[in-house]
């Protein structure tokens, strides 16, 4: 869901035929999935483009932001012009990014990370909290939460294996929710992605150590100004901690790679 803006945020897009070639490749952009390009050549060739392009202006020539599979089929198929949504030079970045992070959405592409990854870049566009950008995105307050606890427990390899597999929140918050470690994590999403463990088997699962309590060992400390408290069960040793710390930076790391604001950072980590 794109929410309309003021006049003074607004670019005015305009929809026309394009010359394809003139249409510069994305920067930073996914790798095409083949598979993809070549259903799109099929439904292109039989039905046309339902779904136009977007590209903005740049100079002489044009650079896309959302719709690259569909032109590499366009091109593929041989044709010249594509029917595309033409935004003009100058329009803000986070508007771009919001129309890009959209078009993946509704093309049903969307990973876990990218539909966090619109709720952050709506937020930031519209100064708003994690919850109303959520609400501008139609999403449910149930999902967003799923997504911000997988997000805070998986592990980026967890991340990326079901970003690769394709496997759908519902089993990631399972995942995230029972497996005791990231070797679990791995396990249970390869064992999903083989259909040898169902979204039920996981969810059924037990801990092994559900049933007793741990004792715990808090470690309190300030760098630079920062204040930084872990707490950790009392049976793990020094190179258990620094792993799982490095796992933390990891994952700030990723934040940070993916345009998350700072002050949004609690709302996506622990």
């Amino acid at each position: 869901m794109i929410v309309p803006q003021t006049d003074s945020q607004q670019s005015v897009v305009e929809t026309r035929r394009i010359f394809a070639k003139l249409i510069n490749p994305p920067k930073n952009g996914r790798h095409l999935d083949l598979q993809i390009v070549q259903r799109l050549q099929v439904s292109i060739a039989e039905h046309g483009l339902l779904q136009p392009i977007v590209v903005q202006i740049c100079e002489s020539r044009f650079t896309i932001v959302a719709g690259s599979h569909r032109l590499a089929a366009i091109l593929a198929l041989g044709d010249e012009y594509v029917e595309a949504k033409v935004f003009p030079a100058g329009t803000p970045p986070a508007q771009m990014l919001i129309r890009s992070l959209h078009e993946n959405s509704i093309r049903s592409s969307e990973t876990v990370e990218d539909t966090l990854n619109r709720v952050a870049a709506l937020a930031a566009f519209h100064a708003c909290s994690f919850g109303k950008a959520a609400k501008l995105a139609d999403i449910s307050k149930s999902k967003l939460s799923k997504i911000q606890t997988s997000v805070k427990k998986l592990s980026p390899d967890a991340m990326a294996l079901a970003r690769d597999k394709k496997i759908g929140i519902g089993v990631l918050y399972e995942v995230a929710k029972k497996a005791r470690n990231e070797a679990e994590q791995l396990d249970w999403l390869t064992a999903h992605a083989n259909r040898t463990m169902s979204r039920q088997d996981i969810a059924n699962a037990v801990r092994k150590d559900d049933s007793r309590k741990i004792k715990r060992s808090t470690v309190k400390t300030a760098i630079d100004g920062i204040s930084i408290s872990v707490t950790v069960p009392a049976e793990k040793s020094y190179d258990q901690l620094q792993e799982s710390l490095q796992q933390l930076i990891k994952k700030i790391q990723l934040h940070r790679k993916h345009g998350i604001p700072f002050h949004l950072l609690q709302d996506v980590i622990n």
